[in-house]
């Protein structure tokens, strides 16, 4: 009976992506380095009304403003490289879909934070970062309701 019992311990804990050595068990949830950009559609006046382009660096992401009826929409931009918490340039653009005015341009300096969904002492560790777009250009996004 003891042997069954321990195979199945270990079965389950290799299967969860535990180790049976370490102090802290690592657990297998993925995470990248990014900016994340968050917006209410109706921000930005009627469905898809907007296009919405962040970005960091060099690196561009763009997405229309999108339906209405969602709480929010999101892009993000990806930072394959991030090694530390920056700072990182950010550039907001956003143009109307009709004829492409730009109707909002603001930019920051983004600090990243450490993200370490498995614990500090396993992988992977990302950097993010993650802002409001609002009319009136980049913002924080606490206090944005998902309802």
């Amino acid at each position: 009976m003891k042997r069954i019992t321990f195979s199945a311990l270990l079965t389950v804990s290799l299967l969860t992506g535990c180790s049976l050595s370490e102090d802290e068990p690592c657990t297998l949830l993925d995470a990248k380095s990014e900016v994340s950009l968050l917006w209410r559609a109706a921000d930005f006046g009627a469905a898809d009304a907007a296009t919405l382009r962040l970005c960091v660096g060099k690196v561009c992401e763009q997405r229309r403003s999108g339906d209405l009826d969602r709480p929010f929409s999101s892009l993000s931009v990806p930072l394959p490289d991030a090694d530390g918490p920056g700072p990182v340039p950010v550039r907001l653009t956003v143009t109307t879909t009709a004829d492409g005015k730009e109707i909002v341009t603001d930019s920051a300096e983004a600090t990243l934070e450490e993200q370490n969904p498995n614990g500090k002492r396993c992988d992977p560790t990302a950097w993010t970062a993650t802002f409001r777009a609002e009319p009136t250009g980049l913002t924080d996004p606490k206090g944005l309701s998902l309802k």
